[in-house]
């Protein structure tokens, strides 16, 4: 669903970044075989989790949806699987040229 939203709204200013908290080669060799189509960041579990904490996900819950405003406010959190109605309702009027 990640990968959907970041081809049909990346044009629009949808990006999407995931978090990878494994062996960069682990994560890379991963992102390739699922063709993830936007950045993740790597790290150990430590610095990752205290990211997660900074963002809202104080029980280090995964996983965890962020949505970021242009700027850099956070406008909606998520703990568990962010489904496509619950993703396109938080852009819905965040992207340029929304037309939903």
């Amino acid at each position: 669903m990640l990968k959907s939203l970041q081809k049909q709204y990346g044009d629009q200013g949808l990006q999407i970044i995931g978090l990878g908290m494994d062996q960069p080669r682990s994560v890379s060799d991963y992102a390739k075989s699922a063709g993830i189509n936007y950045p993740v960041l790597v790290g150990p579990m430590s610095k990752l989790a205290r990211l997660g904490e900074a963002y809202g996900d104080s029980h280090q819950a995964l996983p965890f949806s962020v949505l970021i405003n242009r700027e850099g406010k956070i406008v909606a959190r998520k703990t568990g699987e962010l489904k496509r109605a619950q993703a396109m309702h938080w852009l819905k009027g965040r992207l340029q040229n929304t037309h939903s």
